[in-house]
């Protein structure tokens, strides 16, 4: 039976009657966004990092790895179950570890180690031939040779529907249209992400992960992606958000060069000259690996340092 709190003056039926009303408004609240946890859990991760901002390097596949992690420990119950049928084999559900979350965050990348092979004929196939040990350590758990056929099958698949709707020849060398939904290149001189900014495009980092948003809830990827499953769009999830918050995957340098003048850094604005020149674009931050002198002194010419960093 309630009472009143002699020492407060308050009324403790008024208190408990309250409390019981935020808790059936929370368990409500949870059972209708518990469809859509997964989401919510790695959007939280994501400002977290943003938040706690880290030197400029890249996650590599253990940061990608950690984000997830720490997402799959933010999940509601229902949530949870949902994320493991969604990841659970296709092929040998029975054998080997079942795919989590954290398994899947690395994906987007090893997706990169499949490669397009056209024929003397002109037929073009795409095959999974990792070249990179390091690389190749998060990507076991989809091979052929781990006993999942379908899942190294998936990941050529995936590569063949994502490569050619966009242009991205990085060096004259065409990469894949895939390769572009890690990143954006808006200029480091913008404090916001806009559509409006030279950098953004309907293929690019963010794009990405709407795309994948709208197929978990039930609706069509735009295009140009393809999205073939849920299972699919989840790996590409799981994998873009730790993009999105990781170094210079957003961020992007424009270097002067000899026809084009820059500032007293050597460097450019592309927003103020309205245009993206070729020869000054970093794709997303990670394709510049030159050393801070480069940046500090006024010489056009740090874009001849440029080096492809690899891993992006």
């Amino acid at each position: 039976m309630c009472s009143i709190d002699q020492r407060s003056g308050g009324d403790q039926c008024h208190y408990f009657r309250k409390t019981d009303g935020y808790q059936r408004s929370e368990e409500r609240a949870a059972r209708k966004y518990s469809d859509y946890g997964f989401v919510l859990a790695l959007i939280c991760v994501a400002l977290i990092c943003l938040l706690y901002p880290t030197a400029a390097s890249a996650w590599g596949y253990k940061g990608h790895r950690v984000v997830v992690s720490i997402a799959d420990q933010m999940l509601h119950d229902n949530a949870k179950a949902q994320v493991s049928q969604i990841l659970s084999y296709e092929d040998s559900p029975d054998q080997g570890v079942a795919i989590t979350l954290r398994i899947a965050g690395p994906w987007a990348d090893c997706v990169k180690s499949v490669v397009q092979i056209v024929d003397g004929q002109g037929h073009v196939t795409y095959s999974y031939e990792p070249s990179n040990p390091e690389f190749r350590i998060p990507c076991t758990s989809f091979e052929k040779d781990h006993q999942h056929p379908i899942e190294q099958a998936r990941m050529e698949d995936y590569v063949g529907r994502n490569f050619s709707q966009c242009s991205y020849a990085p060096r004259g060398k065409e990469r894949g249209c895939h390769n572009t939904y890690h990143f954006d290149d808006v200029a480091f001189q913008r404090d916001r992400f806009d559509r409006s900014y030279l950098g953004t495009n309907e293929h690019d980092l963010v794009a990405a992960i709407t795309a994948a948003i709208a197929m978990l809830k039930d609706n069509k990827a735009p295009a140009p992606f393809s999205i073939k499953d849920k299972k699919e769009a989840l790996f590409m999830l799981a994998h873009f958000v730790g993009d999105l918050h990781q170094p210079l995957h957003v961020e992007s340098v424009y270097l002067a060069h000899d026809n084009v003048p820059g500032d007293n850094k050597g460097r450019v604005d592309p927003d103020s000259t309205h245009q993206i020149d070729p020869e000054s674009v970093t794709a997303g931050g990670n394709r510049i690996s030159v050393r801070d002198q480069c940046l500090m002194n006024a010489q056009n010419q740090c874009h001849r340092r440029r080096e492809a960093a690899g891993h992006y």
